[in-house]
């Protein structure tokens, strides 16, 4: 986990009992798998041992032609990569010599993916991963030279709702997944530009997220989750300072929920929206896909459900 996630989950003690999970029900009957569908990289771990997949998979080329220009063109993928990272993205000329590479490499791929001794399943995964390797770094580029925008995330997303289609449809065809990803990323719902607006349908300059993405594509086989909170802090367990949530406004579905005195409650939304006379159907105020209050209409239509925290402590770091 240290070493292929991000660190603001493989240092929290409370995703620790996860991984201590996972870990044991890997000799099970039914062990989970786990994989990664973000383009971005998540760790220092990530890249180290992608280089060294890349290289492996160039050396794999039956042909001795095709082994050294496939190697050829990872080397220069990785030199550029690690060159990018060493210099905080600032260096056009790196990711150009990136992009050929990878771009090379895939268009080997396209062109001999059967000369290379990996089953078609290996080789169009490693097709994917050189793709996510210049689409991330395309994106770090652009965001060294200023803010996030959401054309930018919405960018991002739809890689990453195209890296989630091909798991769930080719490596791990035919079963049960469950994605762990923020609100943001997977609400059925379009941010607004300002990152803090939300709208069910896309209005000009809004992210469009992975799960409108995945809703569109599954329709009601998936069930989406959300979180929200009535009021507590929120931090990561690396450090540093903790930031406040206040409580939820009056009136809120939070507040209403608070006055049930519940530590943990789940609201099934979507049994709401099925249901004309549900008082869900009409507008509420609630915190999504973050801690700012909108009013939304028909809630369920972005969230199947809702996990509540009626009081949100920060994460605290594993011992």
């Amino acid at each position: 986990a240290r070493r292929g996630v991000f660190t603001l989950w493989s240092m929290s003690a409370e995703v620790r009992p996860l991984f201590e999970y996972i870990k044991a029900g890997r000799s099970g009957p039914h062990p989970l798998a786990m994989a990664g569908f973000d383009m971005q990289v998540t760790a220092d771990g990530s890249r180290a041992r992608f280089a060294e997949d890349l290289r492996g998979f160039a050396q794999s080329a039956r042909d001795s032609a095709l082994r050294t220009q496939a190697g050829a063109l990872a080397e220069q993928a990785i030199g550029a990569r690690d060159r990018l990272y060493a210099g905080k993205f600032s260096s056009p000329a790196d990711f150009e010599s990136l992009a050929a590479a990878a771009d090379g490499l895939r268009a080997l791929v396209a062109e001999r993916g059967g000369d290379f001794a990996r089953n078609p399943l290996g080789v169009a995964f490693m097709d994917r991963c050189i793709a996510n390797m210049r689409n991330d770094a395309a994106l770090r580029l652009e965001a060294a030279k200023g803010p996030t925008t959401a054309a930018r995330e919405s960018r991002r997303d739809a890689w990453n709702a195209g890296n989630l289609r091909w798991l769930l449809e080719t490596k791990y065809a035919g079963r049960k997944a469950i994605v762990w990803a923020h609100d943001v990323h997977v609400m059925n719902g379009f941010y607004d530009a300002s990152f803090r607006g939300v709208h069910l349908t896309q209005q000009p300059g809004d992210m469009k997220t992975t799960g409108v993405f995945m809703h569109d594509w599954l329709g009601r086989d998936v069930y989406t989750l959300g979180m929200t909170t009535f009021a507590g802090e929120d931090g990561f367990a690396m450090g540093g300072p903790a930031t406040p949530v206040p409580p939820a406004p009056a009136g809120s579905l939070e507040a209403g929920l608070h006055a049930l005195g519940h530590p943990y409650a789940f609201v099934d939304l979507r049994a709401a929206m099925d249901d004309p006379a549900s008082p869900m159907q009409v507008n509420q105020s609630i915190r999504l896909p973050k801690y700012e209050s909108n009013s939304i209409a028909q809630a369920g239509r972005i969230y199947d459900g809702l996990f509540f925290i009626d009081r949100m402590a920060r994460a605290t770091r594993a011992g």
